[in-house]
């Protein structure tokens, strides 16, 4: 196929599809004789023939037909001698092409309906789990006080407690470990791929794609930020959802 007739149907392709490979492939065959270009390998053959001579004679009771070394690859080869299509038979090309693409679209749409549902289950479990680390963390906060209370008892016993710098070293422990920030993008980003799933627009799959990355990205950066066992395993939980999430999106355009 010419160079030119293949810019043809790849801007047919590259018009309605934006994201992922394609690959199409055309059989043709030149129904007229006279454009047939008919190449017969007779040294290939000749020199296999030759060989099976000799190994005939090792082995006489093997046969093999002439129509047995036809089948051989490159012994035949058939070209065509008109390098050009037609143009009734181009616009036959291009109406296929346009019935496959419309076929294939309209299987993508109902497909992106049922993956819009599946994403939309996980972001949902997402905002529930995202809710259950709001409370663990607060917990945590609110236990430090606490903990370095029992800690300085353990160490010093029952002697005077500065309790202004015990104060003190919680609210820095607490800074360092607060992870407000983190769940506000991430709650940002569950929300944005939510309103992605009823857009109707072009390239929601590359942006989608982002934002579970940058999801994803979140996660591990609260997970490093707090030692509360409770927290990591709703983290965790967060993860496996947005892992359903990345590979939902690559299916989707």
């Amino acid at each position: 196929m010419s160079a030119e007739i293949e810019k043809t149907f790849k801007q047919m392709v590259k018009g309605r599809l934006h994201r992922g490979k394609v690959e199409v492939t055309f059989n043709l065959f030149e129904y007229d004789p006279e454009n047939w270009d008919i190449q017969l390998n007779e040294p290939l053959l000749e020199a296999i023939i030759n060989k099976f001579t000799a190994f005939q004679g090792r082995h006489p009771g093997l046969q093999l037909t002439l129509d047995s070394f036809l089948k051989i690859p490159m012994i035949f080869h058939l070209e065509s001698m008109n390098d050009s299509i037609p143009e009734a038979v181009m616009d036959q090309l291009k109406t296929s092409m346009e019935e496959v693409l419309e076929r294939f679209l309209s299987s993508r749409c109902q497909e992106g309906k049922l993956t819009g549902e599946e994403i939309r289950r996980s972001l949902d479990a997402v905002a529930e789990h995202l809710e259950q680390v709001e409370k663990q963390a607060s917990e945590v906060e609110a236990s430090l006080v606490q903990h370095y209370r029992d800690r300085i008892v353990a160490l010093i016993g029952e002697g005077e407690i500065d309790e202004r710098r015990i104060a003190q070293e919680a609210a820095i422990a607490a800074d360092r470990s607060c992870i407000a920030e983190e769940l506000s993008r991430l709650s940002a980003h569950r929300q944005r791929m939510a309103q992605l799933c009823v857009e109707n627009s072009e390239f929601i799959g590359r942006e989608a794609d982002f934002l579970a990355q940058e999801m994803m990205r979140e996660t591990h950066t609260i997970a490093s930020k707090t030692n509360s066992l409770d927290v990591h395993h709703s983290v965790l939980q967060i993860r496996r959802q947005i892992e359903k999430i990345k590979q939902q999106v690559q299916n989707v355009e």
